[in-house]
Formats: C-alpha cells, sequence, structure tokens
C-alpha cells in the first residue's frame, strides 16, 4: 500500500494517488482533518521495534502493508477541534502532531519527505537558513536584507556575502525584490520585511526525486514561459544532491538563476514540485510514486 497524508487536498496529493492506483499499487490518501477526526491510531513495541495500525473510513491499515508513504503533513492545526476548549485544542494538536511524528520516524518503508523534528512533512529552513547551507555547497546566492535572523545574517555578512540585518520596523511589507546596487542604499529599502536581490540570468527550476532529476528553464525573465532542459552541469547535479542529502529530503524543487557567464544562482527552494510537474507532468509523479515504493517492493 501507499500511503499519501497532506494538509489538504491538493492537485499533486491526488496526481500521485492516480498513477501509483494506475501502477497497479493500493493507494490511499487522507488529510490532516481526516486524520484527527475519523482515525483510530495504536502505536505500539513489538519484536520488530515500533508498529504502528490505523482504522480510518472502515478500513485498517498497519505499518507492515506500507511499501512507501508520502508526507506534506506539516502540522496539526488546534482549529481541527473548534469544538474542544482553546487550552484542550492546542494540547490535543501538539499531541497528535508528536504521536505521528513517531509514527513516521518508526516507518521501515521509504517516507517522503522523512519528518523533521519541527515539521511532519520534511525539513524547512527560513531563506536566510537555506541560502546559507546553499552557499556553503558551492553556490553563489543573491543579496538579501532580513530582520528574520540576525545573528545567521551577520555570519554571511562576515562570510563576505552582501548581506545585513536591519530593524525595519513594525509595519512590514512583502518580500521585494530589486538590483544589488539598490539593496545597498538604504533609501530603496523602505520598511520591507525581507528584500532580495534581483538574480539576473535565465530562471530554471529543477526537481531532485531520489538520483533522478528534472529541470525547466525560463525565457527571457519570464516564469511563465518554461520549457524542459536538458543540461544540468554533473558540478550542479552533485551539489544539488549533497544538498538535499544535508537537508534529509528525498523529494524539492529548487529555483535558480543561470547567468549568461554560465554562474548558477541559487535563489529558493519548495518541497513539492510545481513549474517541473507543469511541464514534465506524469513523469515528475511516477519518480516519486517509485522512489517512495520500490525500496519496499
Amino acid at each position: 500500500m501507499f500511503l499519501i497524508l497532506e494538509q489538504f487536498t491538493t492537485e499533486f496529493g491526488q496526481g500521485l494517488c492516480r498513477i501509483a492506483k494506475s501502477m497497479g499499487i493500493e493507494t490511499m490518501c487522507f488529510t490532516a482533518a481526516e486524520l484527527a477526526s475519523k482515525a483510530t491510531i495504536g502505536l505500539y513495541l513489538s519484536n520488530y521495534g515500533s508498529e504502528f495500525s490505523m482504522r480510518i473510513h472502515d478500513r485498517r491499515i498497519e505499518s507492515g502493508q506500507l511499501l512507501g508513504t508520502y508526507c506534506s503533513l506539516n502540522f496539526f492545526d488546534a482549529a481541527l477541534w473548534s469544538h474542544f476548549e482553546a487550552g484542550d485544542a492546542d494540547y490535543a494538536a501538539r499531541e497528535t502532531s508528536a504521536l505521528w511524528l513517531a509514527i513516521l520516524s518508526s516507518l521501515k518503508c521509504p517516507v517522503i519527505n522523512p519528518p523533521a523534528m519541527d515539521t511532519l512533512g520534511g525539513t524547512v529552513l527560513s531563506p536566510v537558513e537555506f541560502l546559507d547551507l546553499a552557499r556553503r555547497h558551492g553556490f553563489q546566492i543573491p543579496a538579501l536584507v532580513t530582520v528574520e535572523s540576525g545573528a545567521v545574517a551577520s555570519e554571511l555578512e562576515g562570510a563576505g556575502a552582501c548581506i545585513t540585518f536591519t530593524d525595519l520596523g513594525e509595519e512590514l511589507e512583502c518580500e521585494r525584490e530589486m538590483g544589488r546596487d539598490a539593496i545597498l542604499s538604504p533609501a530603496s529599502v523602505g520598511n520591507c520585511f525581507r528584500i532580495r536581490e534581483y538574480a539576473p540570468g535565465d530562471p530554471v527550476w529543477i526537481t531532485v526525486v531520489g538520483d533522478t532529476f528534472f529541470a525547466v528553464m525560463g525565457g527571457a525573465g519570464e516564469a511563465t514561459a518554461v520549457s524542459p532542459m536538458v543540461n544540468v552541469p554533473d558540478l550542479i547535479r552533485e551539489r544539488l544532491k549533497a544538498l538535499q542529502l544535508v537537508q534529509n529530503l528525498r523529494l524539492a524543487e529548487y529555483r535558480l538563476s543561470l547567468t549568461s557567464d554560465g554562474v548558477w544562482v541559487m535563489n529558493g527552494i519548495e518541497r513539492q514540485p510545481l513549474m517541473c510537474l507543469r511541464v514534465h507532468g506524469d513523469r515528475v509523479l511516477a519518480s516519486v510514486v517509485t522512489a517512495a515504493t520500490m525500496a519496499a517492493s
């Protein structure tokens, strides 16, 4: 069985369900609301380690049945227990999140993505933390002004990156992109939470699923005019695999820019593919299902 757990129903999760069933794999898909309100769960120790069972919608699911699991579930919101008192709802949310952290960590089948301590659906770093990690793995990064993490910003600035930490006040705007010269001008910064350098070059999105790569390139800076990209250098592939490994992720889509002189600039990351899925479609979905179920089959 292939188990799909989502915060809420998404096209990506439904696509995984469709592809898995077309491959002859029994598949079940549940949202956080269903798990919170419909599931009866047991987690216990056996001679083989931790085992779990779940009864939901008149179905019984046991950990030994699972070929693989896809989880984009981040946490359980107290609002799912709106019929509880506020304190009890918060307690139920924390305890349910802790229970599922234990369950996902105990599974012997592949889990995409493995849980982290602060989120069930895999590691989520702040933009500054991720860019710092990308820099440490050999990528150039855009300049960034942030009030998010002064310590990390100071470390980046000390390493020669064009990063500053600034108190920008209480009324904060959304993230904006601008040129490097403008970023260095306090008058241009204004009252923004985060300002990112506009990285010159063509936008590139690369999805990494285990050892499989999908790439898409935008034309002339147009994020909507995308086409398949084949030639991703081996060095970039190795850096991305290393970056994926250190985050303990098995699936992620990376946003980069490729400059006219061949420099790859890292801009960000999403755990769920978007642009590569738009272009490569079912090939991306099938690679995720295969990566999640092949090792156990």
